[in-house]
């Protein structure tokens, strides 16, 4: 048995509003690297219970020929449980666009959290 989009649509929708309530906790994270292909612009990660849910912000590598390559944005939502060592258990469908909604409410519960306007307003 697998996961659906579905499941991962409405499973990010929960986090989102658990972040909009201020039920869960955003920090910056290192947890998901990049590979060859991708690099991570940024991250933030919240746990819940005994999981570490990370959203990244990304660019991808897409080659024209073997040295000419443009950079495509994109998101990834991925689950990590620590044990020994730090083990990526899940990842999310790349096309889930509920995803740049989560980016939005962890950037933005983040900022909040570090008082970031604090010494303006």
């Amino acid at each position: 048995m697998n996961y659906t989009a579905n499941d991962w649509r409405l499973a990010v929708t929960n986090l989102v509003k658990k972040s909009s309530r201020g039920e869960v906790s955003w920090e910056t994270s290192e947890l998901f690297e990049g590979d060859t292909w991708t690099e991570v612009d940024r991250s933030f990660q919240c746990v819940v219970n005994d999981k570490t849910f990370v959203v990244s912000q990304t660019r991808k590598r897409h080659y024209i020929d073997e040295e000419e390559f443009f950079w495509v944005g994109g998101l990834d939502f991925s689950v990590f449980r620590d044990s020994f060592e730090t083990v990526r258990l899940a990842s999310a469908p790349e096309d889930l666009s509920i995803l740049a909604n989560l980016f939005d409410a962890a950037e933005k519960s983040f900022a909040f959290k570090s008082n970031v306007l604090g010494d303006l307003l």
